[in-house]
Parts: C-alpha cells; structure tokens; sequence
C-alpha cells in the first residue's frame, strides 16, 4: 500500500467515524475526554480489540438516583449487541436515541382531528408490517400478537414502533382480524363507535386508503451503516436490538427541533431547546428550514459526497473479504488518535463544527432535560438511569452531567468488547501488524496537524 493510499484510505475511515458515532480508544482518563468511554485492548498476541464503556456517574445526595452513561458504536460483532441487550433489559428505566419518531406517536393533547390524523399514520405503519410478515410467511398473522413475536425477530428496530402503531391516537387498540382473501384494519375513530362522521368516523384500511405500493412495503431507509457492518463481517446495532421494553423510552430532538438548532447556530445563536417542539405531521409544516432539514438527511441518506466514499469502501470490501481484518485495524487504531470532544475536533471545518455541534452537544441537553424532570419526579424516581447513546456523545454529556446536574464519576465502570481485528490466522507476523499500526498512527498525526 502507497503512502497516497494509505492516506485516502485513513482520510475515508476517519469520516466514517462521524458516521457511526464511535468515540476514540486509549487510556483511561477523565470522563469529559472520549479515551474514557473507548479503549483499545490486546487480550491475544495479533487479537487487537475495540471496547465501548459503561459508567456510572453518582450525585452527593443518595435520594438521587444513579446514572449510567452506556455507550455504542452502531456496527460490531452480535455478542457485543447480545450483552448490552441483556444489561439494559436488567435496568430499571433506559433513555435512548434516535431524531425524531413516527408521526402517530406524540405526548400532546391534541384534538380529535389531529389525532385522527396521526392514526391514518399508524393504520398505514401497521398494514406495511402485515404485507412484510405476508412476505415472510405467505400468510397474514392470526392476531396482532403473532404480528409483534414476528417483528421482534426479523426486523427488532421497528419492534417497538410497530407495538405502538396497533393503538390509534385515542389509546384504544386497532381492530385487526385476519380473512380468507386478506384482513380487516381499522379504527372507530374519536367516539370508539361503528360508523359516525367527522373525527368520529370509522378509519378502514380498505376503504379509506390508497393501497401500499412495493416501494412503501420493502423500504429499509438509510442502508450505509448496515452495508458497511455487512462489508466488515459485523452487524448494525438497529437490526438486532430489540427497544419494545416498557422501561426504555424516547429521549432526543424532533426534527423540528433539530432543524430549528441547525438554523440557530448558522446564526451564531445558542438554540432555544427549553420549549420542546414535536415534529408535524406533514413536512410542509417545518416552515423555513426545510434547507437545513435536507442537508442532514443528505448526510444520514448516503447521498452527499462523503457517503459515496463510504460506498466505494463498502463494495471494495465485500469484493476483496481478505481487507476486512485490516480495514477493522484501520478503525481501531484511527478511533485510538482522536482526543478531546468530537464536536471540539481541531481541524473541523466550521459549517462541520456548528453541525457537530447540534449532532452532539444540543442533542445531549435534551437527555440532560429528561434527567432533570425524572430526578425531580421524586415520587416516580427510579434507583438508576441508564442513557443509551453513540459513545461521541459521552464526554460532553459527562460534562453536563457535572456543570447541570452536579453528578460525578463513581470507580463503577464495565468494558465490553465491539469488535476485534483477528490477526492470528494471518500471514502476517507480530512485527508487521506492529508496523501498520506505526503507519497508521504516523498518517494520522499528519492529518491532525
């Protein structure tokens, strides 16, 4: 490999750091430092190990409930996903990510025409997950129940979303019931009554409604992280982990607020995020930042430059399986030479930081905002909180955790190993892995200065 390609290659693997949120390796240091959330370990001579951290952060008031910060980078290997499913399934109550949710899910009072609405959007959420389980199994589930046990196997995302979907916006659940030529979907709208007119009126799928198209049924949204943990023999997080738990719950901006965010510091403005602001029901609703709206989901779509790169890497790897180790010891030791808080990176051109800025730093003030409502709640207050988020959101939000709440790291810390980059199978010896890894890091103190 040429030093230009050596310096192409890390110049795309340091971007799809950004893009899978990992937080850097190293030695462990103060928590408002990324080197504290992931670490690089060698359990094995030519084994060369990925570790993401869990930390507990204690307040000085024991009435205060414990808070761990479980960090995640979005590819790795299935038991790593297999042990924090198994650790936040034993939490009593589990914030997590994801900008946004599905239109027919919303906290606010609304009136009964609005939330008529917003059950048009879960009947048509629901009937694209009966045609997918038809695909499946060439049959319609014979309750809603065989419905989610389907979901929660094949497509563990949208489990939760889906169990959401089976209740229109009055709380009551849809009426689902399979027949000989297909099903009945509907709801009885505002009343809960056969028939009625208005907001009262029933909502039937097959009346009422424009049938799916394919593309609607087989739509997989954003397929760079999935094709780049394929490419590397690894898993997306998001294709195997399982939310539908009663104690995990929602805690991130709508798009709304994030566009709003967005606009805010183009304008040298610290957002407003006090007032939360959930996402309309239709598009045209976001005013005047549809703009800045486009450009990030350009950015999580694969389709700015930077994700045709991505690409590029995608489907050398899957051609050329042999890069796969190497390209894992690429991102390991890349991850290693990043220091500080991500959003804070020097060299980070300032449209990018501003950007980083609201990815990283604005969106952990929403967490901080729930912490502080729970830890108020003090008839509702749990023992422990975990916040389950990509590991580059950690050291900012240990900071906050210390500046706004007055919590501090406790010696209770867990590493659990990502992935790994396997070398003892290979031709190569000790010596050489030794001096990759002595090129790499030399590329990447070029890069940074």
């Amino acid at each position: 490999m040429t030093h230009a390609t050596t310096s192409q290659a890390l110049r795309c693997l340091a971007v799809l750091t950004l893009l899978i949120s990992i937080a850097p390796a190293g030695a462990d240091e103060q928590p408002a430092d990324l080197r504290a959330f992931v670490r690089t370990a060698e359990p094995e001579p030519q084994l060369i190990q990925l570790e993401i951290a869990i930390r507990r952060f204690k307040s000085a008031d024991p009435d205060r409930p414990a808070i761990d910060l479980v960090g995640v980078v979005h590819v790795g290997e299935s038991g790593y996903y297999e042990a924090l499913q198994t650790h936040l399934d034993e939490q009593p109550l589990v914030l997590f990510e994801g900008i946004g949710q599905p239109p027919f899910i919303t906290d606010l009072e609304e009136a009964d025409g609005r939330r008529a609405a917003r059950t048009r959007h879960a009947i048509t959420f629901l009937a694209i997950q009966l045609e997918r389980y038809h695909q499946r199994h060439n049959t319609y589930p014979a309750d809603v129940d065989a419905l989610l046990n389907d979901v929660a196997e094949h497509e563990p995302g949208e489990a939760r979303w889906t169990r959401a979907a089976t209740r229109d916006n009055w709380d009551r659940p849809l009426h689902y019931e399979p027949t000989e030529d297909g099903y009945e979907l509907r709801s009885l709208g505002a009343d809960g009554e056969p028939g009625g007119d208005g907001a009262d009126a029933d909502l039937d799928y097959h009346e009422d409604f424009a049938p799916l198209t394919p593309a609607e049924i087989n739509a997989t949204g954003n397929q760079m992280q999935p094709g780049i943990a394929t490419a590397l023999g690894l898993v997306f997080q998001l294709d195997v982990m399982n939310y539908d738990r009663p104690h995990y719950r929602h805690s991130d901006m709508s798009f709304t607020e994030l566009t709003n965010a967005i606009a805010a510091r183009r304008d040298g403005r610290e957002p407003d995020l006090e007032q939360r602001q959930p996402d309309p029901l239709w598009a045209a609703e976001l005013g005047d930042h549809d703009e800045e709206l486009d450009e990030v989901v350009r950015m999580l779509d694969g389709t700015d430059f930077t994700n045709t790169l991505m690409t590029f890497a995608q489907n050398l790897l899957t051609q050329r399986p042999g890069l796969q180790q190497f390209t894992r010891l690429l991102m390991i030791d890349v991850l290693g030479q990043i220091e500080g808080d991500l959003a804070e990176m020097p060299g980070l051109a300032p449209s990018m930081r501003q950007l980083m800025r609201v990815l990283i730093t604005d969106r952990n003030r929403i967490i901080v905002q729930d912490l502080r409502d729970l830890i108020e709640d003090e008839d509702n207050t749990p023992e422990a909180i975990s916040v389950f988020y990509g590991a580059a959101h950690m050291p900012d939000l240990a900071r906050q955790l210390r500046d706004e709440l007055d919590y501090h790291p406790s010696d209770d810390v867990q590493w659990l190993p990502a992935f790994t980059a396997d070398f003892r199978d290979s031709e190569l010896d000790p010596q050489q892995v030794e001096f990759i890894r002595g090129m790499i890091r030399f590329q990447l103190r070029t890069l940074n200065q």
